[in-house]
């Protein structure tokens, strides 16, 4: 999937933003999907992939949380 991320960030205007994340949410049977760009000061952009089992739906920005203020 970052493999993915990396081919598609010359389009990623494309997709949706919020909480400061260019991202694509998914969900497949009982697993919560995130996966996009962070840009960070120190790091440039960065690509995550998120994958949580169960009802992990407001998890996953928990982690985009913790990932944009620690990068």
């Amino acid at each position: 999937m970052v493999a993915l991320l990396h081919r598609f960030e010359p389009y990623r205007e494309l997709l949706r933003v919020r909480r400061g994340t260019a991202h694509k949410t998914g969900t497949l049977k009982a697993i919560a999907t995130l996966a996009g760009y962070i840009d960070t000061k120190r790091h440039g952009t960065v690509r995550y992939v998120i994958a949580i089992p169960g009802g992990g739906h407001a998890r996953r920005w928990n982690v985009v949380d913790v990932l944009s203020r620690h990068l």
